[in-house]
């Protein structure tokens, strides 16, 4: 499998702590677009944080992936792909998290590939709050689904963390199933699927 299919398998979200609330915390937060220029010194810091429970390879190189806009930067093909966007707040030190998706406009549904919220910052609903701004914006999009996996066995945390958010989701649709991955070893991948019509 090559390295562009293997990185379409699995998203890995780095927050953690029990869900204390989606409504928004004291601080105006806001979701800016990525800016290459603006922004990658901060989006790589916050990413090699958490490199190697991210990417898996050690060797995988952020700074490529941020400015090709790709999990597969050395495919030309596949630049432009990702979508990424940061959490923010008033100064002072305004980065809180990462996120990061692709898309398929055709069945209008998103596949989010990264998140992360600053170790400093997580247990305060951060990754809720995250989670719930994208999915208004995307609904305002026209997407109407949306995808998150992760490894059930590797990432416990994350599994934890959507079981208890996508428990309260509004909307019909919230599936959450073992992923089939044909040939593969991976066997503990966990897929939640998620309705925006309602978010």
């Amino acid at each position: 499998m090559s390295n562009k299919n293997a990185f379409k398998l699995i998203v890995i979200a780095i927050f953690c702590s029990p869900l204390r609330s989606l409504e928004p915390p004291t601080a105006q937060l806001h979701i800016h677009d990525f800016d290459y220029e603006r922004d990658a010194h901060d989006a790589s810091r916050i990413l090699y944080q958490n490199h190697e429970l991210l990417f898996g390879s050690p060797g995988f190189n952020v700074w490529k992936m941020l400015m090709a806009r790709s999990l597969t930067p050395d495919v030309a093909d596949s630049h432009g792909s990702l979508h990424m966007h940061l959490l923010k707040k008033e100064s002072p030190d305004p980065l809180l998290g990462f996120i990061a998706y692709e898309t398929n406009q055709p069945e209008r549904t998103v596949y989010f590939k990264l998140l992360v919220i600053c170790e400093k910052n997580r247990s305060q609903g951060l990754g809720a709050r995250l989670i719930n701004l994208m999915a208004h914006k995307l609904k305002q999009q026209g997407y109407i689904h949306a995808t998150f996996e992760t490894r059930a066995l590797k990432n416990k945390r994350a599994v934890a963390f959507y079981d208890k958010i996508f428990a309260r989701w509004p909307g019909i649709l919230c599936t959450k199933k073992p992923l089939e991955v044909p040939n593969k070893e991976i066997t503990d991948v966990v897929r939640y699927t998620i309705s925006l019509i309602n978010a």
